[in-house]
């Protein structure tokens, strides 16, 4: 059994073809273009964050004028705070390491390509769906409680994503190296792509446990944080 799926490399689309150049990168399990679908993903949550940043420096610098009301204001703080970490900083280094990594060590593709590429969809329909319940007042604090449980769901799947990354990723570094590349000759890079992957295998298991603790306990009366969240 081996951690790297065997296919065979079907026929370049012809450059008419929109729809199966499409379907290839829904599909595609090359470490480099899910590397590319990350950054890609990563530089739009970055343009989203710098808007929603840009929007509450207007309304800091101009205290005599109410741009935004109140309930916005939280939900847009919120809105940055989870775009700037799950949409921009995580994607962007777990892109670099999935197109980096595996030609740093040698191997012909990432351990486990499947599961990194379901790893990607997943963090992006969660971050998505996450987006969309900010922008109902469902964030932190929100006032639409249907939307504030699919806010903690969603996060919940956009940290399973990086999981499913994360573990292709320290599964590459470990399993599929090159021959007669020990772990002294592992570049830099792909060091700190394992130190950061177990660290997202160690911490993201708990966080999407308590996020989906936290929706159940939202949805049925808080009983298990007794009103506290």
């Amino acid at each position: 059994m081996t951690t790297i799926d065997t296919h065979v490399t079907s026929a370049p689309a012809s450059a008419g073809s929109g729809l199966a150049c499409v379907a290839e990168w829904v599909t595609t399990t090359d470490h480099k273009r899910i590397g590319r679908l990350y950054l890609g993903s990563a530089a739009v949550g970055f343009v989203g964050s710098a808007v929603v940043a840009l929007l509450l420096g207007i309304e800091r610098i101009s205290p005599s004028r109410e741009w935004l009301d109140i309930g916005s204001l939280t939900q847009l703080f919120a809105l940055q705070r989870f775009g700037l970490t799950f949409m921009v900083m995580l994607p962007l280094v777990v892109g670099l390491a999935t197109a980096i990594v595996p030609l740093q060590v040698g191997a012909r593709s990432l351990a486990f390509p499947r599961l990194a590429a379901a790893g990607f969809w997943a963090w992006l329909i969660g971050a998505v769906l996450a987006v969309v319940s900010v922008l109902n007042n469902g964030g932190p604090n929100g006032g639409n409680a249907d939307f504030v449980d699919l806010f903690t769901l969603s996060a919940a799947l956009a940290a399973a994503g990086f999981l499913a990354g994360a573990v292709s990723l320290v599964t590459t570094i470990l399993t599929t190296r090159a021959p007669g590349m020990n772990m002294r000759r592992v570049p830099l890079f792909a060091w700190s792509a394992l130190v950061y992957g177990f660290g997202l295998v160690l911490a993201v298991p708990g966080l999407a446990g308590v996020l989906v603790l936290l929706a159940v306990d939202h949805k049925y009366s808080r009983l298990t944080f007794n009103g506290n969240q």
